[in-house]
């Protein structure tokens, strides 16, 4: 499950969600608690990219779940779109996790490969 522990600020992070033509889908991690309270990456999202996954690159073949697309970066320009100099904010999946868990009768599973 990750947690603070797993990511650090400079590090790379990914988007994987609906806008999958983007050439620039990759940001390094610039706050763990950015202005809104959301982690911020030095990527911008597209509309429609919200619940699409955020991964750090652990090998040529693995892939790690940081957490979920939340949004654009307060002050973002509106209709930018993997824009580079812009920002995203996500929320970590151990975060989705535990607000579930405590908060809804569906199940949420984090599973590590």
């Amino acid at each position: 499950m990750n947690t603070l522990n797993d990511v650090y600020v400079g590090q790379t992070l990914c988007q994987s969600a609906i806008d999958t033509s983007a050439a620039f889908s990759c940001g390094t991690l610039d706050d763990t608690v950015g202005e809104d309270f959301f982690p911020v990456v030095s990527m911008d999202g597209c509309p429609g990219d919200s619940g699409g996954t955020w991964y750090s690159i652990i090998s040529s073949t693995r892939r790690r779940a940081v957490g979920y697309h939340q949004g654009q970066g307060p002050g973002e320009p509106v209709g930018s779109c993997h824009a580079a100099g812009y920002h995203s904010n996500f929320t970590f999946a151990s975060d989705a996790k535990t607000y579930f868990t405590q908060n809804s009768a569906a199940t949420f599973t984090i599973v590590t490969r």
